[in-house]
C-alpha cells in the first residue's frame, strides 16, 4: 500500500484539517497561559523589589540619607545579593550608592534593562521599584532570568507536548487511511471476483456498521440479484 495514496485520502485529509485547527487553538491558549504565568512571576519580584524599598524606606526615616546609603552598600555586597540591586540617586541623578550605575527614568514599577556593576558590569532585566524618597531616588531591583527560565521551560514543554499531539493525530490519521483503503481494496476483490465468473463472492462485512459496512450490504443484495 503506496504511502502517497494514504495521504490523499478523506480520513488523513481529514486529520490534517484537525491538526490546523488544533494548533490554531492550541497556540492561542498557550500564548495565554505562557503571558499569564510570566506576568504572575514579574509580579512577585515586582512585590519582593516593593517590600524591600519599604524597608529601605524606614531606614530612611530613621537614619537619614548616610543611613540609607550604607544600608544600601551593605545590602548589595551580601553573598546571597547576586540577583538583586540597588540605587541612591540624588536630585541631579547622580549615584550616591549602590551597583546601578543610572537612574530608570520612570517612577513606580517596571521590568526593563539594566546595567548593574559589581565586580565589573552585569547587563540584564530587572524588575525594579523605583520610588521617591523626598530629593532623592531610591531603586530597588530583582534579576529577572527566573522569570524568563521559567517562561522558557515552558515554552519549551508546551512545544513538545503540541508537537507530540500532533504527530499523534497524523499517525491516527494514516492509521484510519490504511484501515479504510484495506477494506476497500477488499470490496474492489470482490467485485473482480464476481465480475470474472465467481457469482457466489461477496463483499465482507465488518461489525461497525458505519458507510463502508453499509455499502457493502447494498452491494451484496444487488450481487444476489445479479446471481439469480
Amino acid at each position: 500500500m503506496r504511502l502517497d495514496s494514504l495521504v490523499r485520502s478523506e480520513p488523513f485529509r481529514a486529520a490534517i484539517r484537525m491538526v490546523v485547527v488544533f494548533s490554531v487553538l492550541y497556540v492561542c491558549a498557550a500564548a495565554i497561559l505562557v503571558k499569564s504565568i510570566e506576568n504572575t512571576l514579574t509580579a512577585d519580584l515586582a512585590q519582593l523589589a516593593k517590600v524591600e524599598t519599604d524597608l529601605l524606606r524606614e531606614i530612611y526615616a530613621r537614619q537619614g540619607q548616610v543611613g540609607l546609603a550604607r544600608a544600601i552598600e551593605s545590602m548589595g555586597h551580601q553573598g546571597r545579593a547576586a540577583d538583586r540591586a540597588y540605587g541612591l540617586f540624588d536630585a541631579e541623578n547622580l549615584k550616591l550608592a549602590g551597583e546601578i550605575p543610572t537612574r530608570p527614568d520612570f517612577i513606580g514599577i517596571g521590568r526593563t534593562p539594566v546595567e548593574v556593576v559589581r565586580a565589573g558590569s552585569i547587563n540584564g532585566r530587572f524588575v525594579v521599584f523605583v520610588e521617591r524618597l523626598d530629593r532623592l531616588t531610591l531603586v530597588a531591583g530583582r534579576d529577572d532570568a527566573l522569570v524568563r527560565r521559567a517562561v522558557e521551560r515552558l515554552v519549551l514543554g508546551a512545544t513538545g507536548f503540541g508537537l507530540l499531539l500532533v504527530f499523534s493525530i497524523l499517525g491516527l490519521g494514516l492509521w484510519a487511511s490504511k484501515n479504510a483503503q484495506t477494506r476497500l481494496d477488499l470490496m474492489d476483490a470482490g467485485l473482480r471476483g464476481f465480475a470474472e465468473g465467481e457469482l457466489d463472492q461477496r463483499l465482507p462485512i465488518g461489525t461497525r456498521n458505519d458507510q463502508i459496512d453499509r455499502v457493502s450490504v447494498r452491494m451484496n443484495a444487488t450481487l444476489t440479484k445479479l446471481q439469480r
